[in-house]
């Protein structure tokens, strides 16, 4: 898989750390219990990309409250992009305290 095309879920994933490096994305549906980091690098961000034409969720949990589960960017001006449909085929984000 290239940089450029975007990692689809759907998957289940416990305990696992993933990292979107820049020019690479996530996105699909799915469970991810533990952290997403979108990592910008040089000019490039990670990207969560969810433009598929059908509606999806993609749920993000841990079960210890002090955990991250989403980063999104770096330092001020290195930002990461978020891909959404929105309407009939609305995309979304479910962040849940739960186990997997």
């Amino acid at each position: 898989m290239s940089p450029q095309d975007p990692w689809w879920s759907p998957v289940r994933l416990a305990k696992t750390a993933v990292s979107v490096t820049g020019g690479a994305s996530l996105g699909g549906t799915g469970t991810i219990a533990g952290s997403v980091n979108l990592h910008p690098s040089g000019t490039q961000a990670g990207t969560l990309n969810f433009v598929d034409g059908t509606p999806g969720t993609l749920a993000l949990s841990d079960p210890t409250t002090t955990d991250t589960v989403l980063t999104i960017g770096g330092a001020a001006g290195n930002s990461s992009p978020l891909d959404f449909e929105v309407g009939a085929s609305a995309d979304r984000i479910l962040v849940a305290l739960v186990k997997f």
